[in-house]
């Protein structure tokens, strides 16, 4: 039996950058956002860009962006748990104009 991987892999490129989607792009070329991310190893943006804005919201309000459970939610804020990558975008927009922590 073949274990699947509980967390995305740790770079980059061995995600299809197409399915990647970057505040800012323009459909001119990479964002500048796009670009950062791509020289960084996954579990370092989430720690620095993903984390810091998921812990500026509530979990009512982590519930309501993603549709995952109250437990998983808090799971995720406190730390334990981390979010996948097909919410991290809506977590940037949900906090645009926040830093974090």
């Amino acid at each position: 039996m073949t274990r699947l991987a509980a967390e995305p892999p740790d770079e980059l490129s061995e995600i299809d950058p197409d399915s990647l989607e970057a505040l800012g792009d323009d459909g001119e070329g990479p964002s500048p956002v796009r670009i950062r991310i791509r020289s960084m190893p996954l579990s370092e943006v989430y720690e620095e860009e993903i984390m810091p804005r998921i812990r500026l919201m509530t979990v009512p309000q982590l519930m309501e962006l993603t549709g995952l459970s109250q437990f998983h939610c808090w799971k995720v804020r406190k730390g334990e748990r981390r979010l996948h990558a097909r919410h991290w975008e809506a977590v940037k927009i949900a906090t645009n104009g926040h830093e974090g922590g």
